[in-house]
């Protein structure tokens, strides 16, 4: 067990894979598995040496796996900003006129769910709005084009195996 963790399993990371770096098998650590476990102890604050003689790499392999985790977060929350931005306009500009009493702000579009597949990525966008409406925000990067698919929940029907 890494100091200063707890036995809850974190989502993003495969407990087993840490285990081994720490126990004096980083040889045996895949590259995912390596970006996964410098990440893990970025976030129980080891320094980038510590790390580095635990998992058995050059410093400068922690160091630049500690920077594409930054840039890809970075990049992700740039995704979900736009993705909200978009549905924000959509709505807004689709309100019906006699709506003046309806406040709708940046805050009351959220994320449902997110993916990103090379240059491409998707977002499941809904409102607090009480129309239940959700919305689809697919980029497509050969393109450099984004699309907005508007939806209406019309049933919810319980199939029973």
């Amino acid at each position: 067990m890494i100091p200063g963790t707890s036995k809850r399993r974190t989502p993003d990371v495969d407990p087993v894979s840490v285990e081994r770096a720490c126990a004096g098998q980083p040889h045996q650590l895949t590259v995912a598995e390596r970006a996964k476990a410098v990440a893990l102890l970025t976030r129980a604050g080891y320094s980038a040496r510590n790390i580095a003689t635990r998992l058995g790499v050059a410093e400068r392999t922690v160091v630049r796996h500690r920077k594409a985790n930054t840039e890809m977060k970075q990049a992700i929350d740039d995704y979900l900003g736009k993705a909200r931005q978009l549905v924000h306009t959509y709505v807004t500009k689709r309100l019906e006129t006699t709506d003046k009493h309806v406040t709708f702000t940046p805050d009351d579009v959220y994320v449902v769910w997110f993916c990103k597949t090379l240059q491409n990525w998707k977002a499941l966008v809904s409102t607090t709005l009480p129309d239940g409406m959700y919305y689809e925000v697919t980029h497509n990067g050969d393109q450099q084009e984004t699309y907005i698919d508007a939806y209406k929940k019309f049933a919810h029907v319980r199939v029973v195996d």
